[in-house]
């Protein structure tokens, strides 16, 4: 008798012990976003004689980062939005963006050789804004 639920207890410890170590929690996906996209980059636009928008697009390697624009003129700047977002790039030529409670943006990109200057062409318009690295 004794030897029956000694070998019962062992394969139920074996039963759990193969449970417990060939399931898992959420399996995090790996992040396959370009690394060389990683970093701070801004475009200016001039609005008039003494008035730029700067625009800063910051890209985190985990795949966060946020857009900051920010109205300058000669005696101030102020900011005028910010939204947190997240990003991936698919395949070797797109971008997509998706500020946060908001649907995505896709981009196509180019970056240049020495990756200080990004290139980003929005798929449903088609219109292209160029950001520098800021170092």
């Amino acid at each position: 008798m004794k030897t029956i639920l000694i070998k019962q207890l062992t394969a139920f410890c074996i039963i759990l012990l193969m449970a417990v170590t060939t399931t898992s929690c959420k399996k995090e996906s790996l992040s396959t976003n370009r690394a060389d996209l990683a970093g701070s980059w801004s475009h200016v636009q001039p609005v008039g004689s003494f008035t730029n928008i700067l625009t800063q697009l910051d890209l985190n390697a985990n795949g966060s980062g946020k857009e900051t624009v920010t109205n300058i003129t000669t005696f101030s700047s102020t900011i005028t939005s910010e939204r947190d977002l997240s990003w991936k790039t698919q395949g070797d030529a797109e971008l997509i963006l998706q500020p946060e409670g908001q649907g995505e943006e896709k981009y196509t990109f180019t970056l240049d050789e020495e990756n200080i200057e990004l290139s980003l062409t929005e798929i449903s318009t088609g219109f292209t804004t160029s950001y520098f690295k800021n170092e």
